[in-house]
């Protein structure tokens, strides 16, 4: 078996494969990469006595600890990520790119998988989609009255292949007069940056202009970063 290849932001794009973030579920509900699947080596409590230990008894009683843990289920999580890999080589991140998913691509290769690592893990995903907004695009923006029909026209126009963001949608309809009609999950942090970034990738777009409302009961990771504000004011 070969040491699992780290590779950047950019490349990890343009690999096809699951992604799986490793991460606690917590972790993972207040921000991912959109499309991946939470496979955790620790839930939340675990990560939690892990990090105690670190920062208690050092770094071999952490790994110790860890290891005390992961032991009785590796090969629940190994059945896990062949169901989720297909065969395909999964693209694997924790928080830093770091011990978490390491453990899980020697995991992987273990069951003849072929994952690769992204470099700086998370946080290095979340700088970088907040770098794409600080860049310039070729952005329209759509006005209109409540309940004219803007949110049928931007799906209309990205069915035939423009580009587009519905921020009301990415954020729930939660500044919206429609708000109370679908608030299944929150838009949090990256996850709601990395969602709209996700959508507006393509040369050109067009979004709903509702810039920098957030609307009563939005959450605050709803609100856009403030390049993107800037860009669509």
């Amino acid at each position: 078996m070969g040491i699992a290849r780290s590779v950047t932001v950019e490349e990890l794009r343009e690999q096809s494969g699951p992604l799986i973030d490793v991460r606690s579920p917590s972790e993972f509900a207040r921000g991912h990469w959109p499309g991946a699947w939470n496979l955790p080596l620790f839930d939340d409590d675990e990560r939690a006595s892990v990090g105690t230990a670190y920062k208690r008894q050092g770094r071999r009683r952490a790994v110790q600890l860890g290891l005390e843990i992961t032991g009785p289920k590796l090969a629940d999580l190994a059945t896990k990520l062949e169901s989720v890999a297909g065969g395909a080589p999964p693209r694997i991140y924790c928080w830093r790119g770091g011990m978490r998913s390491a453990s899980i691509a020697w995991l992987a290769e273990q069951i003849d998988l072929k994952p690769l690592l992204l470099k700086g893990g998370y946080k290095r995903y979340r700088h970088w989609v907040l770098e794409q907004f600080g860049k310039p695009w070729p952005l329209r923006l759509l006005g209109g009255r409540t309940g004219t029909g803007k949110t049928d026209l931007l799906l209309a126009l990205e069915q035939r292949g423009v580009a587009m963001v519905d921020l009301e949608g990415l954020a729930h309809h939660r500044g919206s007069s429609f708000g109370g009609h679908c608030c299944s999950a929150r838009v949090r942090g990256c996850s709601g940056a990395g969602a709209c970034w996700f959508h507006v990738r393509a040369p050109a777009g067009l979004d709903e202009q509702r810039v920098g409302e957030k609307g009563r009961g939005a959450p605050s990771g709803a609100a856009l970063n403030d390049p993107l504000s800037r860009a669509l004011l």
